[in-house]
């Protein structure tokens, strides 16, 4: 009974190589729709290299000092601006939620960048880039078609301005395809390493975005807090050149008077007298205060630093992702081969399968 088993096995087996190799063969006969298919594919992969735009990636990555002094107060403070975060977020959170709000991708496409020897609002080079012109026209926009960037004063924009600057951020944040966003954020939580990816048509496009994105970043983050550390000093250090000032001139006043009565004050001066020295008391308190205070706003904003550590800057040439040609032929080649031998022994099986069907 076993032996009759491992026959019928053997039968079966021996059907399916016969089977196999008739299928082999009738490809075989067929060569020339293999090579055919072969040729097919490889030009939809020549089509495919020369139709698809070459973009240029790159990245810019920094550390975020996790200390929550220095300007993370400041930076809290911005945050509620933009509608408040939970509690307790680190300062990487926060900066990578920023990072892509409105407010910070709209002043950095403001800023402006030389592409191809043209020095223009990163905006503008957007709008040139990617044939916005031909987006407008579809929508029977004929006004926009030209549409230029001639300000960055964000609060002086008009409706016009504000509607195209809505259209190019959903160009570089949030188009429909994620994968074709100009600006993407990541970021490595054990490494605390924060990284803006950028990809355009343009290999300085994509730096100048990058370097522009990070420069933005860095003044809400740390920058502003700065400008007030030095309003403060300066406000501190007119103050106490003016009390300076007027205490000298209160000095001089009261030696006048001396000088006038040969240091003896005759009593029509000595109200005077003693009117200018408590002038003089008080200015010279305020004065030593005023000192103090100058100080300490100047110690203040020497130790401004920084908490975010710049470590990858993406510099000029940047490569593009466009791939080789020649690989990409070899690999559409491969694909169309077996995809076409594939579906011959597809149609020999179909022919098998009906002919069982038919009566003698």
């Amino acid at each position: 009974m076993s032996s009759m088993s491992n026959y019928n096995d053997e039968i079966r087996l021996k059907d399916f190589f016969l089977t196999v190799g008739r299928y082999f063969r009738e490809v075989k006969r067929r060569w020339k729709w293999l090579v055919l298919g072969t040729l097919v594919f490889m030009l939809a992969g020549l089509a495919k290299h020369y139709l698809t735009p070459k973009t240029y990636p790159t990245e810019l990555t920094f550390m975020v000092d996790e200390d929550t002094g220095g300007a993370a107060g400041l930076l809290g403070g911005l945050l509620g601006s933009f509608g408040g975060l939970r509690g307790g977020q680190t300062n990487l959170d926060k900066v990578l939620s920023i990072s892509t709000s409105r407010r910070i991708i709209n002043e950095t496409l403001l800023k402006k960048a030389t592409v191809d020897g043209v020095d223009d609002y990163i905006a503008n080079h957007i709008l040139k880039l990617y044939d916005f012109a031909s987006y407008w026209k579809k929508r029977n926009r004929q006004e926009l078609v030209d549409y230029r960037f001639s300000t960055a004063a964000i609060d002086e924009f008009n409706a016009t301005d504000n509607l195209v600057l809505k259209h190019v951020y959903k160009c570089v944040i949030s188009p429909k395809d994620k994968e074709k966003a100009l600006i993407r954020t990541r970021r490595d939580l054990d490494a605390g390493i924060l990284y803006f990816d950028g990809r355009t048509l343009s290999p300085e496009l994509t730096v100048s975005m990058l370097d522009s994105l990070y420069n933005v970043v860095l003044y809400y983050h740390e920058g502003r807090k700065k400008e007030v550390a030095k309003r403060t000093y300066d406000i501190i250090a007119n103050k106490v050149d003016s009390l300076e000032d007027e205490l000298s001139r209160k000095q001089y006043a009261l030696a006048g008077i001396k000088d006038r009565s040969f240091n003896v004050i005759r009593e029509r001066d000595r109200v005077s007298v003693q009117k200018i020295q408590g002038e003089i008391q008080t200015l010279s308190f305020a004065y030593a205060e005023g000192v103090k205070n100058r100080e300490i706003a100047a110690l203040e904003l020497e130790n401004q630093t920084s908490n975010l550590l710049l470590l990858d800057k993406p510099v000029l040439p940047v490569a593009t992702d466009h791939g080789s040609l020649l690989m990409k032929l070899i690999k559409f080649g491969i694909l169309g081969f077996f995809i076409m031998a594939f579906s011959l022994g597809m149609n020999t099986f179909y022919k098998d399968v009906m002919s069982e069907g038919k009566p003698n």
